[in-house]
């Protein structure tokens, strides 16, 4: 009798064992996927939904185990270890677009995966414009233009998790594409990248550039002849009303001092369909490049397509003027707050105009580089797969990363963003043109006093 009940034992002990094995696989790894999403809590104190838990991209490899350890031993997960945290473990980053322009948010195509010759991961981009929530389950949370309302952020800021990357990126000045809550309250959201066009952004994306040549290789200033016409000025445009500043009156009061022809919405002339706008904008010697804000590094395609799509010297209102030298051709360009008024403005243009040494001074540095226009396709980060694949690359590098800041670099409220916005000038003469500019400037600096 003992006998037989002996193998029944082993065989009742061997079931009972495989039975464990199999519960304990199930409760590590198939349960881990239903906490992709928990908190994930420090020991010594809890992080808030501004901090971050960061990793090293390539996932912790070049960390020494001890390193490794010391690090994990500091957190605990309620669900998955903290290996399993590392996000670039994973061969794809989600991306949720949670605001932007229309034009291109309403483009299917954006919302796509990009897989990048420099990586074997891939990226993609979808629709959050009308589900907030979905947010919660992506990497990657991009806010086109700022977060928008108040109450758009207080639920954001609840679906926070740890490892959310959220970038802000604008192809709008900083008055145009407040932070938050447009400027009605001073609430810092939290970004940890800018993907735009201002110098401080972690991923420098303008709407032009100037590329120089090669040491030895010098080009030409031969430009395309200018017809012998009286009129030395054109302006193109067709948005005539702004609120920072009085751009079109200043328009028209320049044209009162100096023969220039207007296109588009804001003026009388016209450009014949059959016709190439750049080849009738090329007969002028020089083109109005007046933004419609003046902020910090907001120098646009009207600027850039001037000098490379036009081949004229732009007369330019916007930016300080440290900041076009940094970044346009040198001696380029005619600084219109450089003038103690505007007659003195419109009679230096004609001087230069008439003096052909004087103005091919202007293009002197054509021998020396290249223009290149961007426009706004590549200031946002998800039209084009080269920008998609610049983010990545920089995700890769620098995010999740303890070693590196987890905030942007740009203050939303200081001097490189909304802080730059203040008058078109220096001059009286220019100020007087300013039209909600005064208030913002007012009004920004009540909010830094709250």
């Amino acid at each position: 009798m003992g006998l037989r009940t002996k193998p029944r034992r082993i065989f009742v002990a061997s079931i009972l064992a495989c039975l464990v094995l199999l519960g304990y696989y199930f409760l590590t790894k198939v349960t881990t996927p239903l906490y992709s999403h928990v908190n994930i809590k420090a020991r010594e104190r809890p992080l808030g939904s501004e901090e971050r838990v960061i990793a090293d991209s390539d996932g912790g490899k070049a960390q020494s185990n001890l390193e490794r350890k010391k690090w994990t031993d500091n957190i605990q997960v309620d669900g998955y270890s903290a290996a399993e945290w590392d996000m670039f473990d994973s061969d794809h980053v989600d991306v949720a677009i949670y605001s932007g322009t229309q034009k291109w948010t309403k483009r299917k195509t954006i919302y796509r995966t990009v897989k990048c010759n420099e990586t074997r991961r891939t990226i993609s981009f979808r629709n959050a414009l009308m589900d907030v929530t979905a947010a919660s389950s992506a990497d990657v949370l991009i806010f086109g233009g700022g977060v928008g309302s108040l109450k758009n952020f207080q639920l954001l800021k609840k679906l926070r998790k740890p490892h959310h990357i959220w970038l802000h990126t604008s192809t709008e000045s900083a008055f145009q594409a407040p932070p938050i809550a447009h400027y009605s309250i001073k609430i810092d959201p939290a970004f940890n990248m800018s993907f735009c066009y201002h110098s401080k952004a972690e991923v420098v994306a303008p709407y032009g550039a100037y590329i120089r040549r090669l040491e030895g290789d010098t080009g030409s200033t031969a430009i395309t002849p200018k017809p012998d016409i009286p009129v030395l000025v054109a302006w193109a445009s067709s948005h005539c009303e702004h609120a920072f500043w009085n751009r079109t009156g200043f328009v028209r009061d320049l044209s009162k001092y100096l023969p220039m022809d207007l296109f588009g919405g804001c003026g009388d002339s016209r450009i014949p369909r059959n016709e190439s706008g750049s080849e009738i904008l090329k007969k002028y010697k020089f083109y109005l490049s007046f933004e419609n804000t003046c902020c910090s590094y907001y120098i646009t395609e009207k600027f850039w397509k001037a000098l490379g799509e036009y081949e004229s010297v732009p007369i330019v209102i916007g930016s300080s003027k440290s900041e076009y030298e940094s970044v346009a051709p040198p001696n380029s360009f005619v600084y219109a707050d450089d003038f103690d008024s505007m007659e003195d403005l419109a009679s230096y243009i004609k001087k230069v105009a008439k003096d052909e040494a004087l103005y091919n001074k202007f293009h002197e540095w054509r021998k020396y580089g290249k223009v290149e226009v961007y426009t706004n396709r590549l200031v946002w980060p998800f039209v084009e797969d080269q920008n998609a694949c610049r983010l990545l690359n920089y995700l890769e590098k620098y995010a999740w990363r303890k070693d590196h800041p987890s905030h942007m670099k740009i203050d939303p409220y200081g001097p490189d963003w909304a802080g730059s916005c203040i008058s078109c000038g220096n001059h009286k003469w220019m100020k007087d043109y300013g039209l909600e500019s005064k208030n913002f400037t007012e009004r920004l600096h009540s909010l830094q006093r709250k």
